[in-house]
C-alpha cells in the first residue's frame, strides 16, 4: 500500500497540473517533494509551465502594445505596462524607463512606483556605448547609470543597488534611441528573458515611432502650413472643448480679416503674399496675450480666442486696427494694408460654437463696412439683416415669375426750361406681404447672387416696350434711360441683344441711353470698351452713374467711352451749405465742359439746389423737386402738361 500510494499521488498531481495547463491556467504547478523519478518530472513540469507562463504574459503584453499603436494609442499606459512587465521579469530589481526628448531635450524618466517622471540629464559617452545594444554596466558606469533610475528606497550601502550591475536595452527605431531599459540587481535574468526584454524593446520603440508620428500628424491637422498657428480644424477643437468647461467663465471671439490682402497677392505675387500672412502671424503673437489661442481659419482670416475681459478685448482690437494700419515691411517692401475685426463674447452673445462663429463673422463684416482699420461688437441687429437677407434671396428668383416686379420712370429736365429731356427706368418690387421693398435692398443682392441679369433683361425689354408705347399714344418722352450692370455687360453678345430689343420693338438707338457706374472701369478698361463700342457705334447714349463716388483718374476719364456725366447726388444736397460740395460740383461741370460731356445732377430736392446748379451750367436736372419716380400711367398724366417747372416756392 504504501509503495502503491508512493506512486499514484505524485502521478495524481503531474495529471492534475497537465490538465490545468491544457485548460490555459499558465499558473499550475506540481507540488512533489519526492528525490525520485517523480520528483524530477514534476520539476521538469514546473520549469516548463512557468516558462509557458512567462512566455503567455509576454505575448499579452506585446499585444496590448500593438493594439494601442493599431487603435487610440494611449502612450501612457503602454509606458505602464512596460514598467509593470519590466518588475514582474526583474521582482527584486529597480526597474526604470527613459524616454529621449526631440531635438536636444532633456531625457524623461517615466512615471514608477513612488517615483514621479521627470527631466535627467544622460552622459553622452555612456549613450554612445549603451545605445549599440544590450549592455551590462559595472562600477562607476553602473553607479551613473543607477542614479538616472531616482533614489533608492533605502538608504545606500555597500551591497546596495546602487553597487549592483545594471542592464540597459536601448529601443531603437529609425536609426534613432528612442528609449532606454533600465534594471538594477544582481543575478537578474536568463536567457529567455533576455530575448524577451529584447523583443519589449523593439515594441517599445515602435510604439514611440507610432506616437511621435500621430503626434506630427495631428499637429499638422490642427495647424497651418505656412504661419503655424491653429488652424480651422484647431480652432473648432479648442472652442469645443473650451464650451465644454464646467462654469465657463467666459471668452471673446475676434475675427480678424485682412482689408489690402487681395490687392498685394494680385499687384505683388503670392510669395509676398504668404510672407505678409507670416508677418501679420508674428505680429498677432506679439501683442495677443499669453493666454489667447492664435488662429487662421484660412486665406486671409486670422481669428483670436481670448480672456473674457470685454474690455481688455477691446482695446486690443484697437491697438491691432491702429498697428496694421502701419507700414509693413514684407521682404523689403512696404505694403499697406488694413484689418477688420469683429467680437462676440461668450456667453453674452451665445452658447454655441457655430452660433458664436457666425455672429462674430457678421460683426466682422460689419466693421468692413464701416471702414478700414475699425472693429465692431455683435449686435442683435446683423442677426436680422442677415434674417431679411436670407428672406430676399428665397423670394427673388420667384418675384419676377409671379409678376411682383414693375417699373417706375422719373423725368430729366432741361436746365432752365423745364423741358422734359428723358425718363430713368427704376425697378421696383411690391410683395403681396411685405409691400413695397426698396431697390436698395434687393438690387446689390441680385448682383450677387447672379440674378441681375435676367432682371436687367427683363427691364430693358419693358422699357423699351413702354416707350414704344409712349410713342404710338403721342406722349413726349425723348429718350428712355437704363441702368446696367457689370455681369449684364460682361454676358457675351450684351450689345447684339440691346440692339435686338430696340429693333424688336421699333426704336432708334439714339433713343436709348444705358447708365454705368464708374467702378465699372475700374478694372480692365480696354474691356468694357470694346464691349460698349458696337451700341455707341449704333447711336446708343452711355451715362456714367454717381460720377465722383468711384474710380476714374483724369488720365483715363477722356477715353471712357461715355457721352453723360452724373454728378451724384451726395454732392448735390450739400450745395450752398458747404464750400467743399460747391467747389467740386463746379469741377465736375468743368470738366465735362473740357472733355465735351453732357452734364446730368441728380438729387435735386430743393429750390436752392436748383438755383446753384443753373449757376453753374449743368445741362440736365432730375429729382424729387421735379417729379418722384412714378408709374407709366401716373407719368403719361403728369406729361399732360408738356414742362414740370418745380413749383413756385410757399
Amino acid at each position: 500500500l504504501v509503495l502503491v500510494r508512493r506512486t499514484t499521488v505524485p502521478l495524481e498531481r503531474l495529471i492534475d497540473g497537465t490538465r490545468r495547463l491544457a485548460r490555459r491556467d499558465w499558473s499550475a504547478r506540481v507540488d512533489v517533494a519526492a528525490r525520485d523519478e517523480f520528483g524530477e518530472l514534476a520539476s521538469s513540469f514546473n520549469d516548463m509551465a512557468s516558462r509557458i507562463e512567462r512566455q503567455v504574459q509576454a505575448l499579452h503584453v506585446q499585444s496590448d502594445i500593438d493594439h494601442e499603436i493599431l487603435s487610440g494609442l494611449d502612450p501612457s499606459r503602454v509606458l505602464g505596462q512596460v514598467m509593470a512587465r519590466l518588475q514582474a521579469l526583474a521582482p527584486t530589481a529597480r526597474v526604470g524607463l527613459l524616454l529621449a526628448a526631440e531635438g536636444d531635450g532633456a531625457w524623461q524618466r517615466a512615471a514608477a512606483p513612488g517615483m514621479p517622471a521627470g527631466a535627467v540629464a544622460l552622459d553622452p559617452d555612456l549613450l554612445r556605448r549603451v545605445e549599440r545594444g544590450a549592455t551590462t554596466l559595472r562600477g562607476a558606469e553602473a553607479l551613473l547609470a543607477c542614479g538616472l533610475l531616482g533614489p533608492p528606497g533605502q538608504p545606500s550601502e555597500p551591497g546596495s543597488a546602487e553597487f549592483d550591475p545594471v542592464m540597459v536595452f536601448p529601443a531603437r527605431a529609425q536609426g534613432r534611441t528612442r528609449a532606454l531599459l533600465l534594471l538594477a540587481g544582481p543575478g537578474l535574468v536568463d536567457a529567455d528573458v533576455l530575448q524577451e526584454l529584447e523583443d519589449l524593446s523593439d515594441r517599445l520603440a515602435v510604439m514611440l515611432v507610432a506616437t511621435e508620428r500621430e503626434r506630427e500628424l495631428r499637429r499638422r491637422a490642427v495647424h497651418d502650413s505656412l504661419t503655424g498657428l491653429v488652424n480651422r480644424s484647431g480652432l473648432i477643437e479648442a472652442l469645443d472643448r473650451r464650451l465644454a468647461l464646467p462654469g465657463e467663465a467666459g471668452f471673446v471671439l475676434a475675427f480678424i480679416d485682412l482689408d489690402g490682402f487681395k490687392t498685394v497677392n494680385d499687384t505683388r505675387g503670392h510669395p509676398v503674399g504668404d510672407a505678409l500672412l507670416c508677418k501679420v502671424a508674428a505680429l498677432l503673437r506679439a501683442l495677443a496675450p499669453a493666454d489667447a489661442l492664435i488662429a487662421r481659419p484660412g486665406g486671409d482670416e486670422f481669428v483670436l480666442l481670448l480672456p473674457g475681459d470685454r474690455a481688455a478685448a477691446d482695446g486690443l482690437a484697437s491697438k491691432l486696427g491702429r498697428r496694421l494700419l502701419e507700414p509693413l515691411l514684407v521682404d523689403g517692401q512696404t505694403l499697406r494694408i488694413g484689418a477688420s475685426i469683429g467680437l462676440v463674447r461668450c456667453p453674452d452673445d451665445g452658447h454655441e460654437r457655430i452660433n458664436l462663429m457666425r455672429r462674430a463673422d457678421l460683426a466682422m463684416y460689419a466693421a468692413k463696412a464701416s471702414g478700414r482699420g475699425r472693429h465692431a461688437w455683435f449686435e442683435p441687429a446683423l442677426d436680422e439683416r442677415v434674417a431679411e437677407r436670407a428672406w430676399l434671396q428665397a423670394e427673388l428668383p420667384g418675384a419676377l415669375r409671379r409678376g411682383e416686379l414693375c417699373l417706375h420712370y422719373q423725368p430729366r429736365v432741361v436746365a432752365g426750361s423745364g423741358r422734359l429731356a428723358s425718363v430713368e427706368a427704376l425697378l421696383r418690387w411690391t410683395h403681396p406681404l411685405r409691400g413695397m421693398i426698396p431697390p436698395a435692398r434687393f438690387v446689390p443682392l441680385a448682383e450677387e447672387t447672379g440674378h441681375i441679369v435676367a432682371l436687367g433683361s427683363w427691364v430693358m425689354d419693358t422699357a423699351c416696350h413702354q416707350l414704344r408705347r409712349w410713342r404710338a399714344a403721342g406722349v413726349p418722352v425723348p429718350r428712355m434711360a437704363v441702368n446696367v450692370s457689370a455681369l449684364q455687360l460682361a454676358v457675351p453678345g450684351f450689345a447684339d441683344e440691346v440692339l435686338s430689343v430696340l429693333r424688336r420693338h421699333g426704336l432708334q438707338p439714339r433713343e436709348l441711353e444705358i447708365e454705368l457706374t464708374e467702378s465699372l472701369f475700374a478694372g480692365d478698361a480696354d474691356e468694357v470698351t470694346s464691349r460698349l463700342a458696337p451700341l455707341r457705334d449704333a447711336g446708343v447714349q452711355v451715362a456714367l452713374d454717381d460720377f465722383g463716388t468711384g474710380f476714374s483718374s483724369l488720365s483715363s476719364l477722356y477715353r471712357l467711352p461715355v457721352d453723360v456725366l452724373k454728378i451724384d447726388r451726395s454732392f448735390v444736397t450739400d450745395l450752398g451749405q458747404r464750400a467743399s460740395a460747391d467747389g467740386v460740383a463746379r469741377s465736375i461741370v468743368a470738366l465735362a465742359r473740357a472733355l465735351g460731356k453732357h452734364v446730368v445732377a441728380e438729387g435735386v430736392e430743393t429750390e436752392a439746389q436748383h438755383q446753384h446748379l443753373l449757376a453753374l451750367g449743368c445741362d440736365e436736372l432730375q429729382g424729387y423737386l421735379f417729379s418722384r419716380p412714378l408709374s407709366a400711367d401716373a407719368l403719361e398724366a403728369k406729361l399732360g402738361c408738356r414742362t414740370l417747372e418745380p413749383p413756385l416756392p410757399a
